[in-house]
């Protein structure tokens, strides 16, 4: 099982080492940053040439009037329009938020079950070019940025004795009396 919020290359490239268990976080973590899932995982061509995802709150979507994703037939995508949640996220609304939900882990369980099709007609490479090729533009690090909750990168340890990085934060005292 590998933790974390990977980009769907990334995924692909693992699949590809033998890993077949992973955290499904990324879908959550692009709703909450207003991002739809559109990547082309099937061969439908539905998304837009180069986009792994679509920023629903920018200007373009005001009057966008078709579905998150054209084709999708997720709840979201069925009965709502991208000017609709671009909408909700203006307002500040959850259900802006749940509406993505819906969209991106309906098509991330969609990405998977491709995944598990590729590798039974032995095609996996021809998935892993196509989602390169939609990843040109992809700039995954501007979407989630490097800091952790706690506050230390990515690249340094939970301890300064590791890696010469910043020591995790401690219990506050308070905490450490009442064990």
């Amino acid at each position: 099982m590998i933790f974390g919020a990977f980009p769907p290359l990334l995924v692909l490239k693992m699949v590809q080492l033998g890993v077949d268990a992973f955290d499904s976080a990324l879908p959550y973590l692009y709703s909450l940053r207003n991002r739809a899932l559109v990547f082309d995982f099937d061969g439908r061509k539905r998304g837009r040439k180069h986009q792994l995802h679509i920023d629903l709150s920018l200007e373009e979507f005001r009057e966008d009037f078709g579905p998150i994703l054209a084709g999708c037939e997720c709840l979201a995508c069925r009965e709502h329009t991208r000017a609709y949640v671009r909408h909700l996220i203006d307002c500040k609304e959850l259900m802006g938020t749940i509406l993505l939900n819906i969209h991106n882990f309906h098509h991330y369980r969609g990405f998977f079950k491709a995944i598990h099709q590729h590798i039974a007609k032995d095609s996996l490479p021809e998935l892993i070019a196509s989602i390169e090729e939609q990843s040109k533009e992809e700039n995954f690090a501007e979407i989630f940025p490097e800091k952790h909750p706690n506050g230390l990168r990515r690249s340094q340890s939970s301890s300064a004795n590791d890696s010469g990085g910043e020591e995790a934060p401690k219990d506050p005292p308070e905490a450490t009396e009442a064990k």
